[in-house]
């Protein structure tokens, strides 16, 4: 199934689906994540120092001018515990919520 947002809110594709209430998991990139940036209830922003992808997109527009925490917080999402998910590497998971 496809959802086009310059057809109808996203509200209404829920409701349309008979979910209303659904709970939905976003994948995707920046146009994504920036699309759903005042729906979130949670956002899962993970770091891995050191590590460039050559070729790479930022998580959100406005990065590298803004950080993704910036950009977060400026959507009223704040942040949890942060969690180690690698501590030789130092990757981490914060859940940004709001």
């Amino acid at each position: 199934m496809h959802w086009n947002p310059a057809g109808a809110s996203f509200e209404e594709a829920l409701a349309l689906l008979g979910m209303p209430d659904a709970r939905v998991g976003v994948v995707g990139g920046p146009d994504v994540f920036d699309l759903f940036l005042d729906l979130y209830d949670v956002f899962h922003l993970s770091r891995a120092p050191g590590v460039i992808l050559a070729g790479g997109r930022p998580v959100f527009h406005g990065v590298p001018h803004r950080t993704p925490e910036g950009v977060l917080t400026s959507h009223d999402l704040a942040p949890g515990e942060r969690q180690v998910l690698d501590p030789e590497k130092g990757v981490v998971v914060v859940s940004w919520r709001r």
